[in-house]
């Protein structure tokens, strides 16, 4: 009699060991397939840094206390096994904490200019920042630079230099409005809230530092945000791609465009016009 009650009992015990809830996985962010509307071609920066499953849309930390929530492509997936939750991409899995490369580009809003997502974006993960990521790879730390800011994710239009075929001569109207690094190139919104691309001189650039990206025009740094006043004035058309130094990315070739020569930070006795951009 005691054997018999033996077995039953312990199979209520395994029946109760498999029948614990595993946690609820964190939700992968992907863009739909080429043939679904899906990228061709993506940002060409090299992020890194370690992956963090512990959220609720799968994450990087680019560097200690600041993530960006991961937009990949169709060929990642997340999985369990054994030994819990992993990241797959292609034939390679990343746990939590996984030291990974990849290609990509950081972003302050959802980057849709590239193709549609697979699934909605949960309220949850609808704030930002986020990285496209894609061709993962583990990473050897002592390989890279130590403690390595993240790239800045806008690209800035430039012209090349006069002496390299760039432009001799620039409008001359002024323009302002406020710097938005939020899409895949710098725009400018003028004062009534339309965005235009900013397309500036050889000498301007952007870099970045602990805070994330910023403008270095002349003596002024000038981050996402900041009220702006430049010479210039609106672009009629597409741009004259032997002008312009590099390839123009994908996304920011129609425009519309604004010319925006010598930008500073605007400062109110210079008294820029209070009305949208001019040519």
């Amino acid at each position: 009699m005691r054997r018999a009650l033996l077995l039953p009992l312990a199979l209520a015990t395994v029946a109760c060991a498999t029948a614990v809830p595993e946690s609820a996985a964190p939700l992968l962010l992907r863009f739909q397939p080429p043939e679904r509307g899906g990228p061709i071609m993506l940002p060409e920066a090299s992020p890194s840094g370690v992956i963090d499953l512990t959220r609720p849309c799968v994450a990087l930390e680019i560097r200690p206390g600041h993530l960006s929530t991961i937009i990949t492509t169709a060929e990642a997936r997340l999985g369990r096994d054994s030994k819990g939750l992993y990241l797959q991409y292609r034939d390679r899995r990343f746990r939590h904490g996984s030291s990974v490369k990849g290609g990509g580009g950081h972003y302050d809003t959802i980057p849709l200019g590239f193709g549609p997502l697979d699934a909605p974006v949960p309220e949850a993960c609808s704030t930002g920042p986020y990285l496209i990521f894609y061709g993962i790879e583990p990473f050897v730390p002592s390989s890279l630079p130590p403690q390595s800011p993240p790239p800045p994710g806008p690209v800035l239009i430039r012209y090349k230099p006069a002496t390299e075929a760039g432009p001799e001569v620039f409008r001359m109207a002024v323009v302002s409005g406020t710097l938005d690094f939020g899409g895949q190139c710098v725009r400018l919104r003028d004062p009534s809230g339309l965005p235009r691309l900013v397309v500036t001189s050889a000498g301007s650039q952007l870099d970045w530092d602990e805070q994330g990206p910023f403008l270095r025009s002349g003596e002024d740094n000038l981050r996402h945000g900041d009220e702006v006043q430049a010479g210039g004035g609106e672009i009629g058309g597409r741009l004259i791609p032997s002008e312009i130094a590099g390839d123009i990315p994908t996304g920011c070739e129609a425009g519309p465009f604004v010319e925006a020569i010598g930008i500073q930070r605007y400062r109110p006795s210079s008294g820029p016009p209070d009305s949208p951009l001019q040519p």
